[in-house]
């Protein structure tokens, strides 16, 4: 949206300023994954769907995309084609890891996530109706009788605040008013999330104060080095609970999450790497901007076509909050 609102209007002023695109997620996977999740229809992710026009469009009226994940960017270059010129893979940038706290310390299992962000609701609601009744009985099971979880983000609507229950263990905690202090104390931090895009930071979060993940696919999603995760990844929904029981009362098997969670840190999302990768990479594109922009052909014909009826429909938004 943002682009199709004010690229043109960099593009008429400043024509020779490079337009860097920060995608931040590819929001139209993550509004697919959520109507294969939602929808009757399990047939409409084989066909183009209009966010997907949109943001390929974005990108390719863009000089470059700053894509977040590596899986990301191989979706855009094998399914849709997109020349790698125009993506430049920038995951998270973190500092060196927290102190983290001993196993000893630490209790309990933690879910963060803001209220406005939809996969975090459907997994706060998925963890409501089963996952952590099912999780709790696998913790008794192995004596461990008085775990709780905790759930933590800003924004969490009213259906959510009465989930609340102090009997069943499920407490809602509201705004965490400092990530790393909440995360740092909790054994696991869970990530059952069914469907999502980009990276999660909850996940590198909890890493940062070397707390483990119990992860599904999609939330681990661009976030492994090699066979390599900082917790544990869980493709099947019924062992979910079983495998956060295991990683809750296994010492060994925590610590060397742990330390897997401070490798892929290190090894992805490092703050000095991934400044310097973006600072080299926008310096050589400006050096060579003019023949960059004549090879991106596609990008040239959706701004011959295109930049009108974009320049227009802004115009229109513009006009229309004047007189609101």
């Amino acid at each position: 949206m943002m682009e199709e609102q004010f690229s043109w209007r960099v593009r008429e002023h400043v024509p020779e300023a490079l337009r860097v695109l920060d995608t931040v997620d590819l929001h139209s996977l993550r509004r697919e994954r959520q109507r294969s999740v939602t929808s009757d229809d399990r047939n409409h992710t084989n066909s183009l769907s209009d966010d997907t026009v949109r943001e390929l469009a974005a990108i390719y009226r863009s000089d470059l995309s700053l894509i977040i994940s590596h899986d990301e960017t191989s979706l855009l270059t094998e399914r849709f084609g997109v020349p790698a010129a125009l993506l430049e893979t920038i995951g998270f940038l973190y500092p060196s890891p927290l102190p983290f706290q001993p196993w000893e310390s630490r209790s309990n299992v933690v879910f963060i996530g803001n209220g406005f962000h939809e996969p975090n609701l459907d997994a706060i609601r998925l963890l409501k109706r089963t996952l952590w009744k099912e999780t709790r009985a696998a913790l008794t099971a192995r004596g461990v009788t008085n775990a709780e979880l905790h759930i933590y983000g800003a924004y969490l609507p009213q259906e959510v605040m009465q989930f609340d229950n102090p009997r069943e263990g499920f407490r809602v905690m509201g705004k965490a008013t400092d990530v790393y202090e909440t995360l740092r104390s909790y054994r696991c931090n869970l990530a059952p999330l069914r469907f999502g895009a980009g990276l999660k930071g909850k996940v590198s979060d909890g890493w940062m104060v070397g707390t483990p993940c119990v992860a599904t696919p999609i939330a681990a999603e661009g976030m492994t080095l090699g066979d390599r995760f900082g917790g544990l990844i869980v493709k099947d929904p019924e062992e979910y609970a079983h495998q956060v029981a295991a990683l809750y009362t296994d010492h060994s098997a925590w610590n060397t999450a742990q330390e897997s969670g401070r490798e892929v840190l290190g090894a992805l999302f490092s703050e000095a790497h991934n400044r310097n990768t973006l600072v080299e990479r926008l310096t050589l594109l400006t050096q060579e901007k003019a023949r960059h922009r004549e090879r991106n052909v596609v990008g040239a014909l959706l701004w011959y076509h295109g930049l009108r009826s974009t320049e227009y429909f802004s115009r229109w938004i513009e006009c229309k909050n004047r007189k609101s």
